[in-house]
């Protein structure tokens, strides 16, 4: 999950994990009537700081400072001179205005509700929102039914779904809702938290199941520049092997459960050592067949180090087509074992045809080399040790 973000940001948050706990308490004078407090702060201060910084986007990057604000209270509690006050509710004022400054930069389009439920103005409102409580209703379901308008799916599409075991892939589950369908959610509800490999088998296993999905609303999309197969690849392959098309829009395809599995269960083809930023050319493919990858990268020391106490960079894979277009996308690291789809590299949903349609037609414009790079080689081993594996199309 980790996204950087402005480097100020980030140092400032640092300096504020040491000056409070260390530097109040000094300053203070106060430093062995505030100790007992230090080890519960450093516990805040620490939590709240990976909260924020190992996705340091608008959504969790902001909070921080406003929440070191709060964290100072637990020492204003235990202050007990004009001088050791004065220190604390410095500090506090320093981090509002930070938290500000950071709102401002990152999401100033939040500055004034945030501004509003400083001032108290906030409440006021919800007040009255609450004195006039049926027409609040009403004006909360007519919002709600405006932001579900673009989750609705043609009135044609809804009696092919009416009573059927309907899942959401890989995370728009408002669809649900939008469309008054039977949900059966899968274990993870959105793909992109299954992050680990016990999760995103769960999800896999789901969907391999007789009891799985009768349909499933599909997007070809993933969060923060991901490739859909290299974040939860083992979904899928499941998703491949136990699902067709029915119907299709441009931005969604409308899923139903097969008999019988697409594919024949894999035959190794092989393995190779790669170093970073190394093309490394896949095994031959033939038309009928996909090619799986299960890519092993560990991390060093180093990298097990710097994500416990901030947060790893990224790794991204390049794929180069048949026709030269290559493609960029991240990777989940932990879930490359579980084996990907390396052989095709969808960008749209019309590309999933090939592969999913009921007859499937032969695969296109197939990748030829990948290579996997990261701003950090450091945080991971220097070599790469991938498996491949062949699955042919069953007739």
């Amino acid at each position: 999950m980790s996204w950087p973000g402005e480097p100020w940001i980030s140092v400032t948050a640092l300096a504020t994990c040491l000056i409070l706990p260390i530097a109040v308490p000094l300053l203070s004078g106060e430093w062995r009537r505030m100790a007992p407090a230090i080890p519960l702060l450093a516990v805040i201060v620490f939590l709240c700081f990976k909260s924020a910084m190992v996705r340091q986007d608008f959504g969790h990057a902001t909070p921080f400072q406003f929440e070191m604000s709060m964290a100072a209270l637990l020492l204003l509690g235990l202050a007990s001179t004009p001088r050791s006050r004065i220190v604390v509710g410095a500090f506090a004022v320093v981090s509002l205005a930070l938290g500000v400054a950071v709102v401002t930069q990152i999401w100033p389009a939040h500055l004034h509700r945030s501004w509003n439920r400083f001032t108290g103005y906030a409440a006021l409102q919800n007040l009255d929102l609450y004195l006039h409580w049926p027409d609040t209703v009403d004006l909360l379901a007519a919002q709600t039914d405006e932001t579900l308008l673009p989750d609705r799916l043609p009135a044609e599409f809804l009696p092919s779904l009416a009573g059927k075991r309907v899942a959401v892939y890989p995370w728009e589950i408002a669809a649900i809702r939008a469309n008054n369908l039977r949900w059966q959610p899968l274990p993870v509800l959105q793909a992109y938290s299954a992050y680990t490999p016990s999760l995103e088998l769960a999800d896999a296993g789901a969907l391999e199941r007789s009891d799985g999905p009768e349909k499933i609303l599909l997007e070809w999309t993933a969060i923060d520049r991901r490739y859909p197969f290299y974040e939860a690849p083992r979904s899928w392959q499941a998703l491949v092997d136990w699902y067709d098309i029915s119907l299709e829009t441009p931005e969604m395809l409308i899923l139903q459960r097969r008999a019988t599995r697409r594919f024949d269960l894999a035959t190794p083809a092989g393995g190779t050592v790669a170093q970073w930023g190394e093309t490394i050319m896949l095994p031959y493919a033939a038309g009928n067949e996909i090619l799986i990858m299960q890519a092993e990268i560990p991390e060093s020391l180093f990298g097990i180090v710097r994500h416990t106490l901030f947060r790893s960079n990224v790794i991204e894979v390049v794929a180069v087509r048949e026709s030269g277009l290559t493609s960029r996308g991240r990777v989940v690291r932990a879930n490359l074992p579980d084996g990907v789809i390396a052989s095709d590299n969808p960008r749209f949903c019309s590309d999933l045809d090939s592969m999913m349609a009921a007859a499937p037609e032969p695969f296109r414009d197939r990748v030829v080399a990948i290579r996997f790079e990261t701003a950090g080689p450091a945080e991971y081993g220097r070599a790469i040790r991938i498996r491949w594996f062949r699955r042919l199309l069953r007739r």
